[in-house]
């Protein structure tokens, strides 16, 4: 198998090279079904998502199995363009603004609870705009409220008190 070879090949950890991953995609999914998932494609480095798309159409074109790709992004011009003729699921974030707002308010109540935020000695005025300013902030993006309240608890951890 490739793989045993590419991962014995050198005394070291090795990238793989573009070509490399490929193939070692197609040898695994020689076995089963595949799913390749993209979380935050719009991240990567725009001049060079296109060799991702083409290495991707390789993989689903050449393989004897089915390969699935999923992937997860915001609208960048290019990434609409090139998956306009693929399966979509559009993900707005006003559509899960009340989930969202929900998950910010029981973080917060749990927060104020185990006193992170003002030892716990916060009004219910304040609690609200809490929640109401975190959730402007977030845009539908759990991520955005879940790094603020990990910072929150390190600081709590360091400090002993969020003031």
């Amino acid at each position: 198998m490739k793989y045993d070879y590419l991962s014995k090949s050198t005394s070291g950890a090795r990238k793989l090279s573009l070509e490399e991953s490929v193939e070692l995609i197609l040898e695994l999914a020689e076995e089963n079904p595949a799913t390749i998932v993209i979380d935050a494609l719009d991240e990567c480095d725009p001049t060079r998502r296109h060799e991702l798309f083409e290495s991707l159409d390789e993989i689903v074109q050449r393989s004897t199995n089915v390969v699935k790709v999923f992937i997860s992004s915001r609208n960048d011009g290019d990434i609409v363009c090139r998956l306009a003729n693929s399966p979509n699921i559009y993900i707005d974030s006003t559509l899960n603004g009340e989930d969202m707002r929900r998950f910010i308010s029981l973080e917060v109540t749990k927060a104020i609870h185990l006193k992170r935020i003002l030892g716990g000695q916060v009004s219910y005025s304040l609690e609200k705009r809490i929640v109401d300013t975190l959730s402007q902030g977030a845009q539908g993006m759990y991520v955005y409220v879940d790094s603020l309240f990990l910072f929150l608890k390190r600081t709590y951890m360091m400090t002993g008190f969020v003031g």
